[in-house]
């Protein structure tokens, strides 16, 4: 048993894989601690009044994204996987969104 996990440890280590599942790992635990760092700030700074209105112009900007994206950050994920050639084509797409292209598949 730990033959083989040294085996397939030996096998990721030259791909760069350990490097770049660590660099992602990093980057979301400093994004994180900013972020927790930002909303103490920011409540200091607003107060309990300043909150409520915060909390309506987040929700209005997070919809904003979600119905302004039409899903493609996660379609895009999809597409990439299933076509590991083609991600220029698909990050062209996604740059210059058509309406047509978001019915058609």
């Amino acid at each position: 048993m730990r033959r083989r996990a040294a085996t397939a440890l030996a096998r990721l280590r030259p791909s760069g894989f350990i490097r770049q599942v660590l660099e992602t790992y990093l980057t979301q635990v400093s994004i994180v601690a900013l972020s927790f760092v930002n909303s103490i700030l920011v409540t200091r700074l607003l107060g309990p009044e300043g909150r409520g209105e915060l909390a309506a112009a987040n929700t209005v900007i997070s919809v904003g994204v979600q119905l302004g994206t039409l899903g493609l950050h996660s379609s895009n994920t999809y597409f990439v996987s299933r076509e590991p050639g083609a991600p220029r084509a698909i990050c062209s797409a996604s740059c210059h969104p058509r309406p047509s292209s978001a019915s058609s598949s």
